[in-house]
This record gives C-alpha cells, structure tokens and sequence, in this order.
C-alpha cells in the first residue's frame, strides 16, 4: 500500500494551490451543537493557557485527527475529513464577517486567502469544494466579500440561506453558532481586532495528520483502518486521556497517574472492572444521562473546565470510593444505609446510583445529616419494594426523575431537592388495594414453573427474613439469617401453595422432618423453632384443623399489612 502521512497544521492544510474536493456521494453534513461545541471549547482552552504559560513551556495546541485525501490531478479528493472542514471553513467564515465589521481589511484579506485559492489562470476557486450544500456556497461567497458599508446581518438572514434539507439547516447553524461565540469573546477586548486575530491563529495553528493515497482503492483501505479496525477505547480510557491532557502544570502528571491508578484499583471488584458503570452513573449524577449519541466522555468533555481538572480528578476520587460500596456494602460504616445498598444490590437494581452517589456526597461534605441521610435511604429503599419488588413498577417511568434529582441534589439545596423527591414519587407508589393484590401472588416453589425461579426466591427470602428481622428488632435480638422455606400446605404443584401466606421460615433439620406431613403434625415441629415470625405463626394458627386457599390467603393479606403499614412503609 503506497501513501504518504505528514503531520500539518490546518496553516498548511488551507495553503498552496490545492483544491478539497467533497464528493457528492460522501455522508451529508451531520455536524451539530455538541460537535461544535467540543471544538469551540478546545480552541478557547489553547487561547486561555497561552495567557498563563511560561516562556519555556510547549506551546498548548489541540490534535484535529487524521485527512484522508485521494488524489486526483491537482485536486484532493477528501475521504476522510469533511465534517472538519466544512466546520473550520465556516468558522474562518464568521471571522471574515467580524473583520468586516471592524473595518479591519488587511486582517481580512489574511483570513480569506485560507477560504479562496487562485489557480493558475488567475481564477478564484474555494479550497473547500462542498457542491452539494448551497447554503455553504452562499456563505462562503458572502463572507469573503469585503464590503464594511454592506450589513452582513442582513445578507445571513433566514430569507436569503434555505431551511432544507437538515444538512443545508447544519451549515446555516454552524456559521452563526461560531459568529456567536466569537463575537462575545472579543467583545470586552479593548483590542478586538488583536482578540480576534488570536483566535484565527490558534484555529489555523491546529494539528492534523494529512494522509495522502495514489488510488480509490487505497484511500478506502487507510479509511477503514483507521475508522473501522482494531477495539474502541473504552468511555474510561478517553476520559483517562482527557484528564491527563490537561494537568498543569506538567509536574503534577505523576500525582495525578497515582490518583487514578488508586480509583482503578477501588473499581476493580470481584475480579473485574467497574469502571465503565461507575462513569455512567457519575456523568448522571453530576451532568446528564449518556447514550450513545452524547457519550460520557462527550459530556465530561462539555460540561468538565479544563483549567480545574486536579478538582475534577479528586472529585472522581471521592465518588469512586463511594460507587464501590455498591458492590462492597459490608464496607458502609452506617448501618441503615448499608442495608439499604445490600437491598438494591440482591436485587441488582442500578437505576438510583446517581442519586445515591448525590446524598452521600452531600451527608459526607454536611450539606445534610447524618438522620437525613438514613431517611432518605430508608424512604428509597421501601419505594422500590413496594413499586419494583411487589408491583413490578417500570423503572423507566421515574428514570427521567431520578437523574434531575440526582443533579438538583448535588448541585443545589439537598435537603430541599430530597423533600421534592419524595412528593413525587408519592404519585408513583401504589395505594394499599394495589399492593396487597400483588403482594399475596408472591411465592416460591420447586415444582411449579411460574413460581420455580431464583429471583422469585430471593424475594420471598428477603420478605420472610425482614419480618423476622422486624420482630427481634423489637425484641433487641440479632437477627439470624441462615434459613430454609417451609411451604405450610405441601409444595405438590397447587399454584395457591407456592404463594407466600403458605411460607414460612424454618431451621434445615426441622423443615426435613416436617416435610410432607399434614398440617396438624407439622405444629409440634413448628413450635420446636427459634424463630419469632414462625413461634408467632404457631401461637396464631395452633388450633386450626386444616390449612387451605382462604388460610392461605388471608395470612397473605395479614403479611401484606404489616409489609404496607409498618416494616416498609412509605413516608
């Protein structure tokens, strides 16, 4: 494979006599906002630390990526490279408008020779030849016309550049959003035309790599390895990179490698990583929820000021080390709160990390108490019991309020954004008729398939064993958590015995010699048990000869009460 790779600055990429020429059958101009914005940000970053750095510092400049180019005569056909620039074109665009504004016309001329070449007859050609987008066309002729009587206000009206289709709407968008932006970055200067004059340098000063190929067919090859092959960078391992890019001063890098290598091991648990999942969960709490469109390191890369990224790094730090508790709950030195993230973490609910990440960073940095903190726990904790657990509630019908309240309490008045929290998600949890209608279905058994699941299990596990736990807890007892199901009406395939009004906790040895008998024998090896769920049982239900559906069901509807009223209620 022959080609040629050089690194340039985008100086020399828009210099000589070469014509860029983009295909009509290349993607449309998909640039938006976020893409803009990104851009916009890296260059103000290269302008800022330049103020600040010392003499004998590198001069800060920002990576563009990689050209691919085929060539063709004297043209370049671009392969690989056409949003960039397209965006750079029209950023070089609204620098020209503003130069007119200024009557600054040398300063003009020296942006427009990057925007119009002259070929060797003397014609004027544009070096970025986008055939296919007229509202580029429009603007690149309008704003290389030096004319400081003519409002060019006016000439880029929505009368004058089309609203169709989107990719025309992107250009339109992009030529005003960087008007914008550099418009209000030099309207304090006293100095406006030297401002600006630094933002044509730092944008002409970035660096790319210009790959050059013979053929098609070798362009094509070099697109695909560079786009296609190999694994993608974890969101981690970018924003690792972003990090890093912007330490300062440089000395700091090592401290900085030993913070982030001390948070990879705190994520690494259960002999994988957490990284992944925890940075999900971290740009949620503090930013946004990532898709796949704005990923995590995209909005690290938004919302993150580059000059604080030793505060940042410490802040990754902070919340890493409560993010392993999620996996670790043993490790929560409280003890309502650790019950509460073993809770969710039996039952491998993720949705309300963020927010949890958000309170215990506020109960740890005292924008609450301690008390307000458990409450909260303990407030979350029965919601999803009686919304997830029991009525099988849709997690992504409270997720939209999950994040914003996740955001308002780490960003805003906790204790506040806590109070309106649980308003609303009063409106989600069910009223007792609902709860108790769900709640008696619940069960385990070995034989019958729709009860026959380990989930359905763990369910009933945590149920029984919470009352338990509630009665000793009255009584000041420990609570004792190695235990068996015993189904009361035998487990022989009735779909009634698997439900649990007919489960009840006992001991190994004694669950193995009840097995199988009539309920009326099964009572003396009840009464044999510690437990003080199964001794009230038996001090409840000794005298009855039989135990049947209603027995069944209206011990359910009894549990169901207690569960509502008491052990999970919500308040």
């Amino acid at each position: 494979m022959a080609f040629d790779a050089q690194q340039k600055k985008i100086n020399d990429i828009l210099s000589g006599d070469v014509r860029y020429v983009i295909p009509r059958y290349q993607r449309k101009y998909v640039w938006q906002e976020k893409q803009w914005r990104e851009l916009f940000d890296d260059i103000k970053y290269c302008i800022e630390i330049a103020v600040n750095q010392n003499d004998d510092e590198v001069e800060w400049t920002h990576f563009l990526g990689s050209f691919v180019f085929e060539r063709r005569g004297k043209d370049l056909i671009v392969i690989d490279g056409q949003q960039r620039l397209t965006t750079i074109t029209l950023m070089l665009c609204a620098i020209c408008v503003l130069f007119n504004e200024l009557e600054e016309e040398s300063r003009f001329r020296g942006v427009t020779k990057y925007i119009i070449g002259t070929d060797d007859m003397g014609a004027d050609y544009v070096r970025v030849d986008n055939q296919d987008l007229r509202n580029f066309q429009f603007i690149v002729a309008e704003a290389t016309k030096y004319n400081c009587l003519q409002s060019k206000e006016s000439l880029f009206s929505s009368s004058y550049l089309e609203n169709s289709p989107q990719d025309n709407v992107n250009v339109k968008q992009c030529f005003f959003f960087f008007y914008n932006q550099f418009q209000e970055m030099i309207q304090e200067s006293s100095q406006k035309a030297i401002e600006l004059s630094n933002i044509k340098n730092k944008i002409m000063g970035l660096d790319v790599i210009d790959i050059r190929a013979t053929n098609q067919q070798e362009s094509y090859n070099i697109f695909e390895i560079l786009n296609a092959r190999g694994v993608d960078l974890k969101q981690h391992e970018l924003i690792k990179n972003f990090v890093f890019k912007y330490i300062h001063p440089r000395a700091k890098i090592d401290i900085a490698k030993i913070k982030w290598d001390t948070m990879e091991s705190k994520l690494y648990i259960n002999k994988r990583s957490t990284m992944d999942n925890f940075f999900t969960h971290y740009v949620s709490h503090c930013f946004e929820k990532p898709n796949k469109d704005n990923t995590e390191f995209r909005i690290i890369k938004q919302c993150c000021n580059r000059t604080y990224m030793e505060e940042f790094l410490d802040d990754l730090s902070e919340k890493a080390s409560y993010y392993r508790m999620f996996y670790c709950p043993l490790e929560c030195d409280n003890l309502i709160i650790r019950k509460a993230l073993q809770f969710f973490g039996d039952n491998n609910h993720r949705q309300f990390r963020p927010l949890f990440l958000s309170v215990i960073s506020a109960y740890k940095h005292k924008k609450i108490t301690e008390q307000a903190a458990e409450q909260f726990f303990k407030v979350i904790k029965n919601f999803y019991f009686g919304y997830g657990v029991v009525c099988g509630g849709k997690s992504n019908s409270i997720e939209d309020m999950v994040y914003q309240y996740a955001q308002k309490i780490e960003k805003g008045d906790a204790l506040l954004a806590i109070q309106e929290l649980n308003i609303k998600l009063k409106q989600y949890y069910p009223d007792y008729k609902t709860f108790e209608a769900h709640f008696i279905l619940l069960g385990w058994s070995h034989c019958v398939k729709n009860y026959k699941t380990t989930s359905k299990k763990k369910v009933v596990q945590y149920i029984l064993s919470s009352i338990e736990e509630y009665y000793l807890e009255h009584n000041r007892e420990l609570a004792v958590l190695n235990f068996t199901l015993e189904h009361i009406a035998n487990d022989d395939g009735t779909s009634s015995h698997c439900m649990i009004g007919n489960l009840l906790m006992l001991a190994e040895p004694i669950n193995e010699n009840a097995a199988n008998k009539m309920f009326t024998d099964k009572i003396s090896y009840y009464k044999s048990s510690n437990f003080v769920s199964t001794k009230n049982f038996v001090q409840r239900y000794h005298n009855f000869n039989e135990w049947g559906d209603n027995e069944i069901e209206n011990r359910g509807k009894y549990m169901a009460k207690l569960a509502y009223d008491v052990i999970w209620r919500f308040e």
